[in-house]
């Protein structure tokens, strides 16, 4: 029994859309909303569109430019 359920969008993130449905539709019946069948419908082609646009990412990236590397350096010490 959970109390707490996962979070729709990492649901979404892990490819779960069946889930994520299943979770919004609990949630909106819970606030008295009704969710059109079209959002839902469309929630996979969501989650394709915005992993399109991000790359890969390194712990050079934390160097490359002198603010983020000032702040990383300021990280670093402090802890």
């Amino acid at each position: 029994c959970r109390i707490l359920p996962e979070s729709s969008r990492w649901l979404l993130s892990k490819g779960r859309q069946a889930e994520a449905k299943q979770i919004l539709k609990k949630v909106a019946k819970t606030n008295n909303v009704l969710i059109p069948e079209k959002v839902l419908d469309n929630l996979g082609a969501v989650t394709t569109n915005d992993d399109e646009g991000k790359g890969k990412h390194s712990a050079l990236d934390l160097v490359r430019y002198p603010n983020l590397r000032n702040r990383s350096l300021n990280i670093f010490f402090n802890w």
